[in-house]
């Protein structure tokens, strides 16, 4: 409705990682000019990571083409991983029952912390999370 009234004609509706995919796939042709038409298959594996979600496409484009092998996703996203990341970083620090203020001042730090390296991951191939946990 929202593109009828925008004068917008659909022609199909796709899930988001399917769009997400073939954007990238799209992406990829555009920066990769000197292997468009030779026929040399690319594949791609795409993570598209949300607060409650992750979906994972898997994607080859050849000669111009684009083409999706896979898609798969789960609800399991953004805030479960947080939570990974924090108890990989520090296993031993139980920060779920934060009693004192400097517990709780220091649960905000570690998390801000993990958050600000999982971004860095996205761009980076590694990050390192320092954070004084006063003990």
């Amino acid at each position: 409705r929202a593109c009828a009234m925008a004068g917008l004609h659909v022609l199909r509706l796709m899930p988001e990682p399917t769009a997400v995919a073939l954007l990238y796939a799209q992406q990829q042709q555009m920066t990769s000019q000197a292997t468009m038409g030779s026929g040399t298959e690319k594949l791609a594996l795409i993570f598209n990571m949300g607060g409650g979600y992750c979906d994972v496409a898997v994607t080859a484009t050849a000669g111009g083409v684009s083409q999706i092998k896979a898609l798969a996703g789960d609800a399991i996203g953004g805030e479960d991983i947080l939570q990974n990341v924090i108890q990989h970083v520090a296993p031993n620090v139980d920060l779920s029952v934060a009693k004192s203020r400097d517990a709780s001042k220091s649960s905000a730090m570690l998390r801000i912390a993990v958050q600000k390296a999982i971004h860095t991951l996205s761009t980076n191939t590694s990050a390192s999370v320092e954070v004084d946990l006063g003990g």
